[in-house]
C-alpha cells in the first residue's frame, strides 16, 4: 500500500473517531490549531501487547497516558511462548490486550481464561492485507514491513479512543505524528537497501517475507518449516537444494532460538551465517529498543551481507 493511502487512512481514522465523540467546548491548550500541544485528560490507562514491537506501537501512540505491559518477555517466542502464573500478575487491572493474531499469539486466550473479569482483545491485523503461507494459513509477521506498522498504529490509535473517548484527540495526534516517523524510517529502510535489491538470503523460520516483499529482495528458503520444529531429513536436503540452486551466500538465525543446528548446516554448505531479530527488545542492547531502531538494524544487516 503505498503512502497517499496511509495518509487517507489516517484522516479517515481521525474523522471517524471524532464523528461519535459527544461535542465539547474546544481547550486551548489542546488545540493544535490554537498552537498548542494536545495533552491527556483523563486517568491512564492500562493496556498490554503480546509482542516486543506491537508495545512499542502502542507506547508511541499512547504516550503518557497510557501504561503498557509486554506480555512475552525478551528473548522469548511467540511461536513456542506459554504463559506463567506470573504473566496473569503482570497483566491483572489492564483494559485491553494488543495481539497480533493470525496464530501467532493465540496463548493471549489461557492468560484471558486465568484473569479475573473479562478484558477486551484486539488483534490489529485489521486492514493489512495478510500472505498466505502453502497451507492457506495468515503469515503473522506483517509487522516485519513498516507500511504496515502505520496501519497498526492507526487501528491502536483508534482502539484506545474507543476506551478512554475522553483522550481520543491526544490518541489522534501522537498517532499521527507517529506515523510520520514510521513513513521516515519507511524511507530510510529503502535507500539503504536499494544497493541490494532483487537479491536472495535465506532464513530460520519462514518470517521474513512481509520485509523482503516490501524493500524488493527474496527469501529463497527458511530452515525450519515451524520455529521450534527441527526440520526433517527431507525438509532439510530440499532446503540445502535451494540454497545451492539459488547461490544464496548467507542463512539468517533469529536471537531467540538456538543456532547449533543452523550454524552446522551452514557450515556444510559453506555460506555464513548472520543474525536478523523480528522480535527486537534483546536485553543490553540499546539499538534494539523501539520497534523502528529494530526494523533498521535488521536492514543495515542485510545491507552489510548482501553487499559482499
Amino acid at each position: 500500500m503505498g503512502r497517499l493511502w496511509i495518509w487517507a487512512a489516517v484522516l479517515v481514522a481521525i474523522m471517524a473517531v471524532l464523528a461519535v465523540m459527544v461535542p465539547k467546548a474546544p481547550d486551548a491548550a489542546k488545540s493544535p490549531a490554537a498552537g498548542g500541544q494536545v495533552t491527556p485528560v483523563a486517568g491512564k490507562l492500562k493496556v498490554s501487547a503480546t509482542v516486543f514491537p506491537l508495545a512499542d506501537v502502542v507506547k508511541n501512540v499512547g504516550g503518557d497516558q497510557v501504561d503498557v505491559v509486554t506480555i512475552m518477555p525478551v528473548g522469548a517466542s511467540p511461536h513456542t511462548f506459554e504463559p506463567t502464573p506470573e504473566t496473569i500478575r503482570t497483566v491483572s487491572g489492564v483494559a485491553m490486550i494488543f495481539k497480533i493474531g493470525c496464530g501467532l499469539d493465540d496463548w493471549t486466550e489461557k492468560v484471558t481464561a486465568a484473569m479475573q473479569g473479562s478484558v477486551k482483545v484486539v488483534a490489529v491485523s485489521n486492514n493489512i492485507e495478510l500472505r498466505k503461507f502453502a497451507d492457506g494459513s495468515a503469515d503473522p509477521h506483517y509487522w516485519l514491513s513498516l507500511n504496515n506498522g502505520q496501519i497498526i498504529a492507526i487501528t491502536v490509535a483508534q482502539e484506545l479512543s474507543k476506551v478512554d473517548e475522553a483522550d481520543t484527540e491526544y490518541y489522534m495526534a501522537n498517532m499521527t505524528e507517529y506515523v510520520k516517523k514510521l513513513d521516515a524510517a519507511d524511507g530510510r529502510i529503502r535507500a539503504t537497501l536499494a544497493p541490494v535489491k532483487g537479491k536472495s538470503f535465506a532464513t530460520f523460520h519462514e518470517a521474513w517475507f512481509y520485509f523482503a516483499q516490501e524493500y524488493g529482495l527474496e527469501v529463497a528458503t527458511a530452515f525450519e518449516p515451524f520455529p521450534g520444529r527441527e526440520p526433517t531429513p527431507q525438509y532439510l536436503a530440499e532446503f540445502s537444494d535451494a540454497v545451492k540452486k539459488k547461490n544464496i551466500k548467507w542463512v539468517f538465525s533469529e536471537p531467540q532460538f538456538s543456532s547449533d543446528a543452523i550454524s552446522q548446516v551452514a557450515k556444510d554448505l559453506g555460506v555464513k551465517l548472520g543474525v536478523l531479530d523480528p522480535e527486537g527488545g534483546m536485553a543490553g542492547d540499546a539499538k534494539a529498543s523501539g520497534y523502528i531502531p529494530m526494523m533498521e538494524r535488521n536492514a543495515d544487516t542485510i545491507l552489510k551481507a548482501l553487499s559482499e
